[in-house]
């Protein structure tokens, strides 16, 4: 997720808490403060890692960031959220495996299913209705 610019970051975390949250309100709004954003991706990686993929995916209808690069970052994002995802069930995250399962694990797990299987077509409308 370091390749991905803070800026870019930032917008994509507004375009979450702006458009996704308020429609499927799972996680703590405390990540949309910015004094505790930086403390997103350290206590809940997997958690942070899928809210930037949706935000990502979706966010070239609501900023200047352009359809292509979205859609890059939503894949690059979504294939390190596998990764996170594979190294947890099979134990190679010790830190975490060693522990119950983390309810971000959980909240991420439900936003995989809900929003992203969900075609970008389906959604545009809900979050650009003056188009």
């Amino acid at each position: 997720m370091s390749s991905i610019v803070s800026a870019v970051l930032t917008i994509l975390l507004r375009s979450f808490f702006t458009h996704v949250h308020p429609q499927w309100p799972l996680i703590s709004e405390e990540w949309m403060y910015p004094q505790r954003r930086q403390y997103f991706h350290i206590q809940e990686p997997l958690l942070c890692t899928i809210v930037l993929s949706i935000a990502a995916r979706y966010a070239w209808s609501t900023t200047q960031i352009s359809r292509q690069e979205s859609l890059d970052i939503s894949k690059r994002l979504l294939r390190s959220a596998q990764t996170i995802i594979q190294d947890f069930i099979f134990g190679l995250d010790t830190q975490e495996s060693q522990k119950r399962v983390p309810f971000g694990v959980i909240e991420s797990l439900l936003y995989l299913v809900q929003w992203v299987c969900v075609r970008i077509s389906r959604l545009y409308p809900l979050l650009n209705p003056h188009l």
